[in-house]
């Protein structure tokens, strides 16, 4: 069955995967990943955001959710590995740009209260379960966001797919 927007999301969404060993944060809810995500911002651990992607031992599961024949399957595969050779440095940059974001509208995320997060349940894309999460926290008394489009389930947890988005103040 074609399946175009897993096609999309293998060939586009991955190449930004690295490889990861596991996070030292919790992922096994989508409110543990959303918490986590703030928590790598927050301590400005590029590295443990780093690790709440999937990494190359995933793409073997990511591959069968999909459940595809064995020749795309195969294609695919090979172009995932090739592409997750770079995957660390596309990584680190959507982590600095995201803190940059923040820096320049003046919220300083070091000095930030949690406040929660937003799970809105998505389609899935074959097997692979998928998520939108809206985090907030609050700083100075002011209220910010950021969202994380189509967080996605492997065995071992929930993980980042598509680089999350500040969003801003009160919105």
């Amino acid at each position: 069955m074609n399946r175009p927007y897993s096609v999309l999301f293998l060939c586009f969404v991955l190449p930004l995967f690295l490889q990861s060993c596991g996070s030292s944060y919790k992922q096994g809810t989508p409110a543990e990943l959303g918490e986590a995500i703030y928590l790598t911002l927050k301590n400005n651990d590029a590295e443990g955001f780093a690790q709440l992607y999937p990494g190359p031992s995933d793409i073997d599961e990511i591959l069968e959710k999909q459940q595809w024949e064995p020749e795309k399957r195969e294609e695919m595969k090979e172009r995932m590995e090739k592409n997750m050779q770079d995957a660390d440095a596309k990584v680190k940059s959507a982590f600095l740009f995201l803190r940059k974001q923040m820096e320049n509208d003046g919220v300083d995320i070091g000095q930030s209260l949690w406040k929660g997060v937003d799970v809105e349940t998505r389609p899935a894309k074959a097997e692979l379960e998928l998520v939108h999460l809206r985090l907030f926290f609050e700083v100075d008394g002011k209220m910010y966001s950021f969202k994380v489009n189509d967080a996605g389930h492997l065995d071992r947890g929930w993980f980042i797919n598509v680089d999350p988005i500040w969003v801003g103040e009160g919105k």
